[in-house]
C-alpha cells in the first residue's frame, strides 16, 4: 500500500509540473515531502544514498504523471481552462496551510513581514516578465541545443522551489506547447538538451537550498510562503472569468480542489502509519 501511495504522490508532483502557475515544489510541500526530497537529492549528488528506494519509486511516479497526463492537461487547459485552473487554485491554497505549520515564529512586527514580501515579489515578478519566442528548428541546430541547455537551468530552480512554476517559465520562453508536444510524442532530440540544462541547475542549486533549509528553516519557510502566495496571482491571471455565475462556479471548483487534497493527505497519512505498524 505504501508503494501505491508513493507512486500516486509522484504522479501528482509530475502533473503539477504541467500546470502554469503551479510548481512541483509546491506539490511536494503539500504532500509533506519537500524538505526530505531536497535533502535526499543533495545526498545523492554527494554519492550518499538516503531513502533511495522510496525516492526511486516516487521518481517513477513523477515520470508516469508527466508522460500520462501531458496530453490530458493540454486538452483540459484548451477546453476547460477556467475549471482546470480553479481546481488547481484550491490545490495551491491547501499548500499554504502546510507551509504555515512549518513556521514557528509568526508575524510579530513589520520587519518580520519582509521574508514574506520577498517571496511574493519574486514569484509575482515572474508573471510580468516579457514573453520570448525561442525559435527551435525541426532538426535542432547547435544553437538550439545551447539555448535549450541554458533555459533548462532556471527551469531546474522552478522544479525545486515552491511557488515558481516550471510551466509558466516555459510560457515565458515561448516553449510551453512545444515541450508538451515533445513529451507526448517522446521527442528526445528536443527533450535531451533541456534535461541536461535541468540537471546542471539541480547540481548547482540543490546543495544551497538544502543548506538553507537546515540552517535557517523559519526564514526560508517564510520566503516559501510568500513564493506560493505570489503564485496565486499566476493562477488567477489564467482563469479568464467573464461573469458572476462563472466566478461562483470557479470558487466552487477551487473548494473541491482544496478538499480533495486535504482528504488525500489524511488518507495517505493513515495508510502510511498503518503500514509502519
Amino acid at each position: 500500500m505504501t508503494f501505491a501511495i508513493t507512486i500516486i504522490k509522484g504522479v501528482l508532483i509530475g502533473v503539477s509540473f504541467l500546470i502554469p502557475g503551479l510548481s512541483g515544489g509546491t506539490m511536494m510541500l503539500i504532500l509533506n515531502v519537500f524538505d526530505d526530497a531536497v535533502h535526499a537529492l543533495n545526498e545523492l549528488l554527494h554519492f550518499r544514498a538516503y531513502r533511495l528506494k522510496y525516492y526511486l519509486v516516487m521518481t517513477l511516479g513523477i515520470g508516469l504523471g508527466i508522460l500520462a497526463f501531458a496530453g490530458v492537461i493540454d486538452y483540459l487547459l484548451i477546453n476547460f481552462n477556467t475549471l482546470t485552473m480553479s481546481f488547481f487554485l484550491g490545490v495551491i491554497l491547501s499548500g499554504l496551510i502546510e507551509i504555515d505549520k512549518q513556521i514557528t515564529n509568526k508575524v510579530k512586527s513589520i520587519k518580520s513581514l519582509i521574508p514574506y514580501l520577498i517571496g511574493i515579489l519574486l514569484t509575482a515578478g515572474v508573471y510580468f516578465l516579457p514573453s520570448l519566442t525561442i525559435q527551435v528548428d525541426a532538426n535542432l541546430s547547435l544553437q538550439n541545443w545551447l539555448q535549450l541547455i541554458i533555459i533548462g537551468i532556471p527551469i531546474s530552480v522552478a522544479l525545486i522551489l515552491p511557488g515558481l512554476s516550471t510551466s509558466y517559465l516555459l510560457l515565458v520562453f515561448g516553449l510551453y506547447e512545444r515541450t508538451l508536444r515533445a513529451i507526448s510524442t517522446l521527442d528526445f532530440m528536443f527533450l535531451l538538451p533541456l534535461i541536461i540544462g535541468i540537471l546542471i541547475g539541480v547540481v548547482l542549486f540543490t546543495t544551497l537550498i538544502d543548506s538553507a533549509l537546515q540552517n535557517y528553516p523559519n526564514l526560508i519557510y517564510k520566503i516559501i510562503y510568500g513564493l506560493v502566495l505570489g503564485s496565486v496571482y499566476g493562477i488567477v491571471k489564467e482563469l479568464g472569468i467573464q461573469s458572476l455565475p462563472e466566478g461562483m462556479i470557479a470558487i466552487g471548483v477551487a473548494i473541491i480542489g482544496f478538499v480533495c487534497v486535504m482528504r488525500f493527505k489524511k488518507t495517505a497519512l493513515k495508510l502510511e502509519e498503518a503500514s509502519e505498524m
